[in-house]
């Protein structure tokens, strides 16, 4: 590049710093002061995600801050979500919340999903009824407890293979 190329360039890289510069003041200075604030943070999206499922209180939106999010977002608290999901995996079950559809529970990886052994660690209170209302004894050892299972539940018990 010659020397009236670069002149040029630095003349035009100053424009546009100076026009951009502009455009950010401008556009501060018209904002609304109260949500100036939210414009600005050293929050990681990361550390963003961790909090909201720290503190929010519902279920379904503490769920959602998860697991609509990449894992990656979420790996410091991986066991904190985990055990948000075991010890109230029995109790969504059987309530069937209505955030608890088959999206959000797809999005539950496989192995945060508890079984029924681990399940009654955290919450045993209707899984042992359910047992034996369906006449199983508590012999599902190491099965995934599913909303859709109590059926493939009842065929492994019966010596028939589960689709899982």
């Amino acid at each position: 590049l010659g020397r009236t190329e670069m002149e040029m360039l630095w003349t035009t890289g100053f424009v546009l710093t100076g026009v951009a510069a502009l455009t950010m003041y401008t556009f501060l200075s018209n904002i609304n002061r109260e949500f100036l604030h939210t414009f600005f943070s050293l929050e990681t999206g990361g550390d963003m995600t961790a909090r909201k499922f720290r503190t929010l209180e519902e279920e379904g939106l503490k769920a959602a801050a998860v697991f609509n999010k990449s894992p990656t977002q979420w790996k410091k608290i991986r066991d904190e979500v985990k055990d948000f999901v075991w010890s109230n995996w029995e109790r969504w079950i059987e309530e069937k919340p209505a955030w608890f559809d088959q999206q959000m529970r797809s999005r539950i990886p496989r192995d945060m999903i508890p079984t029924l052994e681990e399940a009654r660690r955290y919450s045993s209170r209707r899984l042992q009824s359910v047992d034996l209302e369906l006449g199983l004894g508590g012999q599902r050892s190491g099965f995934k407890v599913f909303p859709h299972d109590l059926e493939p539940a009842l065929q492994e018990e019966n010596g028939k293979t589960s689709p899982r």
